[in-house]
């Protein structure tokens, strides 16, 4: 048996109901049943040999029927005193004050109240018999997945850092995490190539049927294919044999191969595909295909219909269009005259997005990273002339200003407008 995390070796009383499957038919089952309360009457006994003053204890002839927190009488006359039971034993009682007078053998020792007593007034196999029961469970099962999408991550066939969505597929071994079981203290994973039956294939790194971990997270070791994982907890404050909590139904996870594309290829030299397109107002340049030419706006708009899509104060600043896809480019600017964080920033930015003129659908606004800066990125959908265009568009703010870009084209060359367009978007630079 191989050893993957070792338990403490005292780990505290098993006082924890161990998980039963609740949803499985499982369970645990609860009544009531009435009780009498019963006020202790006056007992009394004596002194079964003498107790100095300062003592604790008294040897008495018979402690039967006395209890802890019953408040007794010792001696008579000038003596007796009143005292608090602590612990009773075979022929002795403990008080929590020592006594302050001395007492004689034979001296009375009476009860003069004691703690309410409660007797049961029904078995309680007589209550389920009569059917007046209950049933219970406890179920711990870990969550694999939220808005039925997996909690998982990798890097995507293409690449790409992503997470899962309800068809998760990695390239190479994923990362995958689940909320945490109430109880648990570690965590078993296991993974198979079917669900039903679930097969638990042995981890290459210790040769055991899955993996144990004290995280909620783990990466799974997984060969191109279709696979399935299930969690479990394990509870250490539960009997020995019943830590093992409830396995997490099975989650599909895909395993695929790389895909590559060949990028350029030829012998061509790069000044010989692009040309580069400039502002000298807007203080920015960027490279485009070579087929890109500077325009005004009614001759891009004459061509292809196609518009600006930033703010409606936005200034104008370059516009340019693709001869051989029908494709237009727009710069604008707009000041912001308002100081606020880049988060404020970013949320007034795909905001925007959305106010986009003509829009139809949904927008998808992503933040993104480019020598030029920090800056966010939408593709949307719009109308313009009856005609559906596809458009990317890319906010940047530089030195209180924020640049919009506008890549616009036909719904059928969008993913060749994207790419065209993402690769112009790495050349912008700022000369100001």
């Amino acid at each position: 048996m191989v050893e993957l995390l070792k338990a403490p070796a005292k780990l505290g009383p098993p006082v924890g109901l161990w998980d039963t499957d609740w949803s499985r038919g499982g369970g645990y089952y609860w009544t009531v049943i009435p009780v009498e309360a019963n006020a202790p009457g006056s007992i009394s006994t004596s002194l079964g040999a003498g107790a100095a003053g300062g003592s604790a204890t008294l040897p008495v002839a018979n402690s039967g029927g006395f209890a802890v927190g019953d408040s007794i009488s010792v001696g008579n006359g000038g003596n007796l005193e009143s005292a608090t039971i602590t612990s009773v034993g075979i022929g002795t009682i403990d008080v929590a004050a020592n006594l302050k007078f001395a007492h004689g053998a034979g001296e009375p020792v009476v009860r003069t109240s004691g703690n309410i007593q409660y007797r049961d007034l029904e078995l309680a196999q007589d209550t389920c018999a009569a059917g007046r029961v209950l049933r219970f469970g406890k179920e711990s099962e870990p969550t694999l997945t939220a808005g039925g999408e997996a909690f998982a991550s990798g890097l995507s066939p293409g690449g790409k850092l992503m997470g899962a969505d309800d068809q998760p597929a990695f390239y190479g071994s994923p990362l995958v995490a689940w909320t945490s079981a109430l109880g648990a203290v570690t965590y078993a994973v296991q993974w198979s190539k079917t669900a039903a039956p679930f097969v638990p294939q042995t981890d290459p790194a210790s040769g055991a049927l899955g993996m144990m971990t004290l995280n909620t997270s783990a990466v799974l070791p997984l060969q191109p294919g279709t696979w399935y994982y299930r969690v479990r907890g394990y509870d250490y404050s539960l009997p020995s044999g019943a830590q093992a909590m409830s396995w997490s139904d099975p989650q599909k996870i895909v395993a695929s191969r790389p895909v590559f594309a060949v990028v350029g290829g030829g012998t061509s030299d790069a000044s010989e595909t692009t040309r580069t397109l400039s502002s000298v107002s807007a203080g920015l340049s960027l490279k485009v295909p070579s087929s890109f030419r500077l325009s005004s706006r009614s001759t891009a708009a004459k061509g292809a219909a196609l518009r600006p899509l930033g703010p409606a104060s936005a200034r104008l600043r370059l516009t340019g269009r693709d001869l051989a896809t029908g494709a237009a480019l727009f710069v604008q600017t707009s000041p912001d005259r308002t100081s606020s964080s880049h988060s404020a920033w970013v949320a007034k930015a795909v905001s925007a997005a959305k106010r986009a003129p003509g829009r139809v659908g949904a927008v998808r606004c992503s933040q993104v990273s480019l020598p030029a800066g920090a800056g966010v990125r939408c593709t949307l959908t719009i109308r313009s002339s009856g005609t559906r265009h596809a458009a990317v568009l890319l906010m940047l703010q530089h030195r209180n200003v924020t640049y919009t870009l506008t890549y616009a084209g036909t719904t059928a060359k969008r993913s060749i407008d994207a790419s065209r367009f993402a690769a112009a978007a790495r050349t912008l630079r700022f000369s100001s």
